[in-house]
């Protein structure tokens, strides 16, 4: 949460606008985030619950990912050269990608599951 704390009051800052807090409260702690070059935009995945959040406005909302079935999400990646794309994986072989920042995701399939060592889970 400190991290969206720090988004939040960089972009007001640059505006010349106090930070507004605002909590946000998850059923589980929010275990990984990603952050887009339009860094109005986020995700956020709840490991334990296996559950994707977006954040469109520096994090002070988020809703959940609906296009994802509950409790399939364990693993998030954002692209590391192209800047709207992420990847959301499974422990199987049936994973999802946006193209959008979150915004739609689609299913794609591997014919192996992730590797659970190292960065490059899908290499």
């Amino acid at each position: 949460m400190v991290q969206l704390l720090l988004v939040t009051t960089g972009w007001c800052l640059a505006r010349g606008k106090s930070p507004t807090l605002r909590h946000t409260y998850f059923k589980e702690s929010v275990s990984k985030l990603v952050y887009f070059k339009n860094r109005s935009t986020l995700l956020g995945l709840d490991k334990t619950g296996g559950l994707l959040y977006r954040s469109t406005d520096y994090g002070e909302s988020w809703t959940k990912v609906s296009d994802i079935k509950d409790g399939e999400v364990t693993r998030l990646y954002a692209h590391p050269h192209e800047p709207k794309i992420a990847y959301a994986l499974t422990e199987g072989t049936q994973h999802w990608l946006t193209k959008d920042e979150g915004g739609s995701w689609q299913p794609f399939s591997t014919p192996l599951t992730p590797t659970t060592s190292g960065e490059r889970p899908l290499a």
